[in-house]
């Protein structure tokens, strides 16, 4: 196999490697920081920093890909307010307004706010709201 061949390999392996943390993370609600967490790992098993530069900007390409899909299609940002989570995304149940809840309520009273996973429920990223 030729050099050239093996970077080809290195490369296809992460990216399909990161389409796979991205399925488990959806399926299983996993955290930002578990994400991270696997890639670098894997970056590190893989030894990708013995490639050439452009195989590590190509799997930070395809990772910030998955990310923007994520955020685009899986991941939906909800504030809470006590222990009622309330998305600002008009498609799903958890609309703030089909609630009865305004956007100055969102403002006012929530005590948390991120991203969760649609399917899940489960945080993706998220921290206390700060006034």
């Amino acid at each position: 196999m030729s050099y050239y061949d093996r970077v080809i390999k290195a490369e296809n392996n992460a990216k399909h490697f990161i389409i796979r943390v991205f399925g488990n993370a959806k399926q299983y609600g996993w955290s930002s920081e578990q994400i991270n967490k696997e890639v670098l790992d894997y970056k590190s098993r893989a030894k990708i920093g013995s490639y050439p530069r452009y195989v590590s900007s190509y799997i930070s390409g395809c990772f910030d890909m998955m990310t923007a899909l994520a955020y685009s299609n899986e991941l939906e940002y909800c504030y809470m307010i006590g222990d009622k989570k309330y998305s600002i995304r008009k498609e799903s149940d958890m609309h703030y307004t089909k609630h009865g809840i305004t956007s100055q309520d969102l403002c006012e009273k929530s005590s948390y706010s991120g991203y969760y996973w649609i399917a899940t429920g489960e945080i993706y990223f998220g921290g206390e709201v700060k006034r």
